[in-house]
């Protein structure tokens, strides 16, 4: 999980839809990485992990959780 989607977000920070999108867009635009390259060629909205936890830290471990859960 290297890409976090709005679903990924809203189980994190258990919040609706419509907040999960304003989450990304603002951190997209924060960060400066809506303007890579690589934002503009995926095909989803999606912000790296690395990026939502330099402003979400607390959510490392569940993060860490999901990706267990994923691999067993």
């Amino acid at each position: 999980m290297s890409y976090l989607g709005y679903k990924e977000i809203m189980e994190l920070l258990k919040c609706s839809k419509g907040k999960a999108y304003e989450v990304l867009f603002e951190l997209r635009n924060i960060s400066g990485w809506s303007d890579t390259y690589e934002c503009k060629h995926l095909s989803r909205i999606v912000i790296p992990k690395s990026v939502f936890l330099k402003y979400y830290p607390n959510s490392k471990q569940a993060i860490r959780e999901k990706e267990k859960e994923l691999s067993a």
